[in-house]
């Protein structure tokens, strides 16, 4: 079963997270975070494995990382 595009952008993003949101510089973070999960999301949709049905689903993703 497949991840909904909103649930697997917060799960990158919650990869690419470091640190804690208790200590400052959370916001910080946060934005380098997305920033290394579209890097990632990027790299699959330039792919030639990727698929029209699985290029659509990361381009969703992108889009829902970019809304976070």
């Amino acid at each position: 079963m497949i991840m909904t595009s909103k649930k697997k952008a917060y799960e990158l993003c919650n990869k690419f997270y470091e640190g804690s949101v208790f200590i400052e510089g959370h916001l910080e973070e946060k934005e380098r975070a997305k920033e290394r999960a579209l890097i990632c999301v990027d790299e699959m949709l330039k792919s030639t494995f990727v698929k029209n049905n699985t290029f659509n689903y990361w381009s969703e993703v992108k889009q829902e990382i970019n809304k976070l």
